[in-house]
């Protein structure tokens, strides 16, 4: 079972499970032409819809969006990657939000890195209404926003890590969108067992629908 962050070394890793034909299955996205058993989990291009979709709802129609990355390279992370662009996407055609998308990636993410990269980001595009954080760490962004009192801006990330919980809670998070690991997991070793002990031949690709958590309701999912 894979959740294949870094595209490269997965690519990589996966050739060589195919040459001694030991079967695997994708969680948290796939590399197509990898001869994946199955994959489980999140429709990444529409998750990333969804996140536009919630900014545009909660973004003044003027003000600008800022999207950040934690990676070095972004094109060797495919799911941040699918993510952006499904985000990017929304607005190409639907929504009302006809702000700037502001795009910035942080290869390290320390406390003062980010603190640099918001800062810089603020200062050349003060009208920031939101923030979209393609992936898990949104907490480490609401920590620093919250350092530097900008309370007004709507702050829009991935998964239930405890930390981005008590930032939900709090209000320094607006939605987390939840991807059910667990389920995911469940699946994808429900599918090796049959597929090894049955000869039972999975559905290549199952999607499972993504949740949208708020203050509200998050604790009937944690």
């Amino acid at each position: 079972m894979l959740a294949p962050i870094f595209k490269s070394e997965s690519v990589v890793f996966c050739s060589g499970l195919n040459e001694i034909n030991i079967p695997f299955v994708f969680v948290d996205g796939f590399i197509e032409n990898t001869n994946f058993l199955a994959y489980i989990g999140e429709d990444i291009y529409r998750s990333g819809r969804v996140a536009g979709q919630l900014a545009d709802m909660i973004t003044p129609a003027e003000s600008d969006i800022l999207i950040i990355n934690f990676a070095r390279n972004i094109q060797n992370v495919p799911h941040l990657n699918k993510r952006m662009q499904g985000f990017l996407g929304y607005f190409g055609k639907s929504g009302r939000n006809r702000g700037k998308k502001i795009q910035i990636s942080i290869a390290d993410p320390t406390q003062d890195n980010i603190r640099n990269a918001i800062d810089g980001a603020f200062s050349v595009n003060p009208g920031i209404g939101s923030i979209f954080m393609s992936g898990s760490k949104s907490y480490l962004i609401a920590a620093c926003l919250e350092e530097k009192g900008l309370k007004t801006i709507n702050l829009i990330g991935y998964d239930l890590l405890d930390k981005n919980v008590l930032y939900l809670q709090s209000g320094n998070i607006r939605f987390l969108i939840g991807q059910r690991p667990e389920e995911q997991t469940y699946k994808a070793v429900k599918k090796l067992f049959e597929f090894l002990s049955l000869n039972k031949m999975p559905e290549k690709i199952e999607y499972l629908p993504v949740d949208i958590i708020t203050s509200e309701n998050v604790d009937f999912f944690v």
